[in-house]
C-alpha cells in the first residue's frame, strides 16, 4: 500500500509544479508582449518626441514641448495661441527683446523647444479637460516659411 500512496503523492506533486510552471510562462509572456504606450506614437522627421505624450493625462503645471531632430527650431502653439519663444541664454543674460515676455525656450544644444506655466506666463496653468499644442519647425538653415508641423492633445486632471 505504501508504493501506491506514495506514486500517487508523486503524480499530485508533479501536477502542481506543471500548474506553477504553465502560470509563470504566462506572467512571463504578458510582461514580454506588454505595450506602454510609447510605440503606438508616430511623429514626423524633424521631431524625435514631444511631451507630454499624445492622450497623457498630467496635472495644471506640466512642462510642454518637443525633442527636435538635430538642425531644427520650432515654436508651441498651445490651444490655438503661440507662445513666446526665446533662444536659450547664459544665465543673467538678457532676453532676446526686453520688451517681449518670453514663455519659452528653444536651446539649441538640446534641439528643445519647451514650455513651463509659471505666473506671469502666457498660460499660468492649465485648466482641467483637453489641450492641443502644435509644434511649428523648420530647419535652421532655411526660414519658418518653409515650417512644417505636428498637432497632439493632452489632458489635465
Amino acid at each position: 500500500m505504501a508504493p501506491v500512496a506514495h506514486r500517487a503523492f508523486a503524480v499530485r506533486r508533479l501536477g502542481i509544479s506543471l500548474v506553477i510552471a504553465g502560470a509563470l510562462a504566462l506572467i512571463v509572456y504578458g510582461f514580454a508582449s506588454a505595450q506602454t504606450g510609447d510605440a503606438d506614437v508616430e511623429v514626423p522627421t524633424g521631431i524625435e518626441r514631444v511631451l507630454p505624450m499624445p492622450g497623457a493625462l498630467v496635472l495644471r503645471q506640466s512642462q510642454v514641448g518637443a525633442d527636435l531632430a538635430s538642425g531644427y527650431r520650432g515654436v508651441l502653439i498651445i490651444d490655438g495661441q503661440e507662445i513666446p519663444t526665446q533662444d536659450a541664454q547664459a544665465p543673467g543674460a538678457p532676453n532676446n527683446d526686453p520688451t517681449v515676455n518670453y514663455d519659452a525656450v528653444f536651446d539649441l544644444a538640446q534641439n528643445t523647444v519647451l514650455f513651463l506655466p509659471r505666473q506671469g506666463a502666457t498660460i499660468e496653468e492649465f485648466s482641467p479637460g483637453e489641450h492641443q499644442v502644435t509644434v511649428v519647425y523648420w530647419k535652421i538653415d532655411e526660414s519658418r516659411d518653409d515650417a512644417q508641423s505636428f498637432t497632439w492633445k493632452f489632458n489635465v486632471s
